[in-house]
């Protein structure tokens, strides 16, 4: 029975070795990253008559964008069939923190980016080229990549620019065709 006993342990024993060591080469494999991304807006001035230069330059200050959602998706060209990896939306400060990353490429889409939009069938907007829309619609707002191996700590800062007349949408090649605002 003392011999069952004495096996049983070193068995343990031996498996508690493999399975520390394993982790230990897993872990080392992997290489877990974290992805702080600093979201802000800036303005134009949209009413009346021209405010102060002060009143035009703060709107053209960066500010926090709290509650903004945006999108992770993997790989480095928009593909709307792609599946989101996660949504993700903005604490206080305008941050968003993606901990233990998994190796690979990544990218950070908006709304707007999420499917394609027939923006001829908008009212106000007129499409100046549907080519320039195709090809921005397939470039993400940010990329990044996650490296194997590599402990990697990612710093990456996104601006939106809230127009009078396209509101936040950063469509390029649409012209604003609506009433002007007084």
């Amino acid at each position: 029975m003392k011999k069952n006993k004495g096996i049983s342990a070193l068995v343990t024993l031996l498996l508690l070795v493999l399975l520390v060591s394993c982790a230990g080469f897993l872990k080392l494999k992997v290489g877990f990253s974290t992805c702080i991304v600093n979201v802000t807006y800036t303005s134009e001035y949209c009413m009346g008559m021209r405010p102060t230069q002060a009143i035009l330059d703060s709107l053209a200050k960066p500010r926090a964008y709290v509650g903004k959602k945006l999108y992770l998706k993997k790989g480095e060209v928009n593909d709307a069939s792609a599946p989101i990896v996660q949504t993700l939306i903005t604490k206080t400060g305008g941050t968003i923190s993606l901990p233990d990353l998994f190796p690979g490429k990544y990218y950070i889409i908006d709304e707007d980016h999420l499917h394609p939009i027939d923006y001829a069938r908008l009212t106000d907007m007129e499409v100046t080229d549907q080519a320039c829309i195709d090809k921005w619609f397939k470039k993400p707002l940010v990329t990044f990549e996650i490296k194997k191996n590599k402990k990697q700590h990612l710093y990456l800062s996104l601006n939106f620019y809230k127009s009078c007349y396209k509101g936040e949408a950063s469509v390029p090649c649409l012209r604003y065709t609506g009433p002007l605002k007084p």
